[in-house]
């Protein structure tokens, strides 16, 4: 079986939510936020599953700059 890249998400997948934090970096705080966020999250035989479309979906909708990101103005 091929390794997952942390970072890189397929579209094709669905992921449970230790599958997410693994291919995304994110930890349980990140997917709370995600999930806060709008990250949609669909359940079947109690287990939750994020579909790879899905994430890349919500990534399409985040701000593409951190807000809090801080300015650095050239001298």
């Amino acid at each position: 079986m091929a390794e997952h890249t942390p970072g890189i998400v397929d579209t094709t997948k669905i992921y449970t939510l230790p599958a997410l934090a693994r291919a995304t970096g994110w930890g349980k705080a990140g997917i709370r936020s995600a999930r806060r966020k709008g990250l949609i999250v669909r359940y079947a035989s109690g287990k939750a599953f994020v579909l790879g479309t899905d994430i890349a979906e919500f990534l399409r909708s985040c701000p593409s700059e951190s807000p809090t990101a801080a300015k650095v103005t050239p001298r």
